[in-house]
Parts: structure tokens; sequence; C-alpha cells
């Protein structure tokens, strides 16, 4: 499970028709929640798309929506896939200020390797694989790393295959692959990360269920270089 709020300024906007005619609008969202910019690519569908897309560039909008993932020749394309959007028409005023600045992420994962520490041991990344239900009433793999920068000592003892809850704020970065080619990336810089004790085992935080489990540790996408 993987649930998004966030808030911000279109800075890009692009409309599209699938082969079959559905609009698929673009959207690059550029905002700052805890004092911190963001910058992250929402992807709408059907008659909400083709009702804003003369419309939405400029303006703040407010997205409620789910991480999504898709394989292509490039790599792996991670975006938001809007559910609702709202208008923040006035976006400067008191009563407003508070929805166009907002950047929330929740989700249940596996820990899809075992955690890493990076950074001369200032940085402890984990690989978290999160169940997002698709239309179709199935289920598919959503892969993110979490940054843990302080604290992350209390999380070194967790082992792929673990299942964590964790709340925070959906990030966005670029690298160059080893053949030079510039990619991007969402990650999640956590505020709250609870281990979840599966049925039988210790501590008894929650039961979790374990279907897809194997599916979400085998299909890690390519590691990024940094």
């Amino acid at each position: 499970m993987n649930e998004v709020t966030v808030s911000g300024l279109v800075a890009k906007s692009d409309l599209r028709y699938t082969g079959a005619g559905l609009p698929v609008l673009k959207l690059r969202l550029a905002g700052t929640s805890e004092d911190r910019p963001h910058f992250l690519d929402i992807t709408v569908l059907g008659e909400q798309a083709e009702r804003i897309a003369d419309s939405a560039l400029g303006k703040v909008f407010l997205v409620k929506g789910t991480v999504t993932q898709r394989k292509g020749q490039k790599g792996t394309f991670t975006n938001v896939l809007a559910r609702s959007l709202r208008l923040v028409p006035n976006a400067q005023l008191a009563e407003e200020r508070e929805a166009a600045s907002v950047n929330d992420f929740t989700g249940f994962g596996f820990l899809a390797q075992d955690p890493e520490v990076r950074a001369n041991g200032k940085l402890l990344r984990l690989r978290v694989a999160f169940n997002r239900r698709t239309k179709d009433g199935g289920s598919e793999a959503v892969f993110l790393p979490v940054d843990i920068w302080e604290g992350g000592e209390a999380f070194r003892s967790l082992k792929k295959g673990d299942q964590v809850y964790i709340e925070g704020s959906l990030r966005a970065r670029t690298y160059t692959t080893a053949s030079g080619e510039k990619r991007f990336e969402l990650y999640v810089a956590p505020r709250t990360i609870r281990p979840v004790a599966w049925a039988g085992g210790q501590g008894g935080a929650a039961t979790a269920p374990k279907e897809n489990r194997k599916e979400v540790l085998e299909e890690f996408p390519e590691d990024p270089p940094f």
C-alpha cells in the first residue's frame, strides 16, 4: 500500500493520447514542504486530464494519488498517478497556504534487500517494495529507496523480507548511469518508520498479509549508482 498527497505549481504540462484514445496528461509539480523544494511528475488520466490540460500551467494543485512504476527501454519510470486534483486558487492566502505546501507519503512495504550503510555511515538506505492495487483488482510492486540520515542505527538490524510502515515525504533526484545516461528517481524521506511483526513473530505490532511477498522481493529494478 502507498498513498501520496502533494501540492505544487504546475511547471510543465503535456497532454497526449494512447492508441486507444485515452487522454494522458503529464504534469511536473514544483512545490515546497518542510522548507525544502520538491519536483514531482504527476500523471492524470481520462476526462479530468482533458478538462485541465489547457489551463493547468502556472496553477497550484493539491493532488491525491499513489506511486506507480513501469519498466521501459530507458529504465524504470516512477511517478504519481493522480486519483483526484483540487485547484488551490489563492495559494498566498493564509487559509490556503497549508494546502499549497503539502508532501505526505504513507506506505506499508517489504524490504527488498538488507539495509545498506552509505556516506561513511551517515546514511542508512532501505530498499522497500510497496504493493499497489491495480484497476483490475490485482496488485503490482512499486520499489522505492527510503533514505534515513538520522537515527539509522535503530534500523540496521532489519532484514530482507521484513515489513515496515513508513510516513514521510516523496522526493526526486537525478543521477548519471555508468553509460552516461541521466536518470530520474523518486525516494522517500521518512518522518516515521515502524517495523511490523508477522503473525506468529515477536513484537505483535500488526499482522501482515503474505500474498505477493515472494514476487516483490525478486523484482527490484536496476540499482542507481549512488
